[in-house]
């Protein structure tokens, strides 16, 4: 995760095969105690808890019930996240607040489900409930552009979610195949309109796309100067 003081963070997820990474402070430590208690949060993904993969009604029978159980069995800082298909879901209020039973504090909603219901309702609920939003900004979205898409989308999320400061961006699973000026673009939206205090008119916020070196061709500079 990437959080700067003063403006909304980001946090960037790439696609790539699943891996378990252990916190240096709990390396080397045996038993499950030693990565599960703590200060550390526990933050597990359940994508497969999603509609319509699964009724409102399992994820209270299957998702909530065991995150309990968990948490009764390793400490309350764990939770799960990941969840989508609140559009589907038939009663999206309801799954937000099964998502807040497994997260609380904070309600992660994703692309496309966030655009189709609508950034609005989706912080009403969560100033009702007193919580945070990590927003999912579409990974289609984010491979195929333009930029100028990426960057209005960002800005209507901030705008909608962001005023309080109580928004994070998420770019979750970018495909390898997205330009690298996707994702810079998208960084930089967040870094131009979300810095706080939020102007009250974002539309008359000017936004420069991002100039960037190749990747390759930084790889070529630092591999010469190494021999020079």
């Amino acid at each position: 995760d990437l959080v700067t003081f003063g403006q909304i963070g980001i946090e960037i997820v790439f696609s790539g095969e699943a891996g378990v990474f252990v916190d240096p402070a709990v390396q080397g430590e045996t038993g499950l105690d030693g990565v599960f208690h703590g200060a550390l949060v526990q933050d597990g993904r359940d994508a497969w808890a999603s509609p319509p993969m699964v009724t409102l009604d399992m994820v209270d029978e299957y998702v909530v019930a065991y995150i309990e159980r968990l948490r009764d069995r390793l400490g309350q800082e764990l939770i799960t996240r990941g969840n989508w298909g609140d559009a589907q879901s038939g009663d999206p209020e309801r799954f937000f607040a099964q998502k807040l039973q497994c997260s609380p504090g904070s309600l992660s909603v994703l692309d496309p489900d966030l655009f189709s219901l609508g950034p609005r309702r989706v912080k009403a609920f969560a100033d009702r409930h007193g919580a945070d939003i990590s927003a999912g900004v579409d990974a289609t979205l984010l491979q195929e552009g333009p930029v100028e898409e990426i960057v209005e989308r960002i800005r209507h999320y901030i705008d909608a979610m962001g005023r309080d400061g109580r928004l994070m961006i998420h770019l979750n699973q970018i495909p390898a195949e997205t330009p690298p000026e996707h994702v810079h673009a998208a960084v930089a939206a967040v870094h131009t309109f979300g810095r706080l205090p939020i102007p009250d008119d974002l539309d008359a916020v000017a936004f420069t796309p991002p100039e960037r070196e190749i990747f390759k061709e930084f790889l070529e500079e630092e591999a010469l100067s190494l021999y020079t």
